[in-house]
């Protein structure tokens, strides 16, 4: 949690980033049919953010290396395998 008593991915969650928001969803959609070029375009976006996460909580690089791989891979997996159900389009 944070000091807003939002969990951290929430708090920090830039919402005056109306073209950035636009390029995610863009990737999203293009993950749910399958194009890999979705995936790129928020790894290149997000990675870093989500490692500073990860090695803020497993205090070692390489775990946290780890803990961002298995982030990305399973955001390609559950739009791939269940587009509809994939948790970032819940209450689209």
């Amino acid at each position: 949690m944070s000091s807003d008593g939002l969990p951290l991915t929430a708090s920090r969650l830039r919402t005056d980033d109306a073209e950035g928001i636009a390029a995610d969803l863009d990737a999203l959609a293009r993950m749910t049919r399958g194009d890999e070029s979705g995936l790129a375009d928020l790894y290149d976006r997000h990675a870093t953010p989500v490692y500073s996460l990860a090695l803020r909580s497993v205090r070692r690089p390489g775990d946290a290396e780890d803990v961002t791989q298995q982030v990305f891979t399973r955001a390609w997996r559950t739009s791939v395998k269940t587009p509809r159900a994939a948790p970032w389009r819940r209450g689209c």
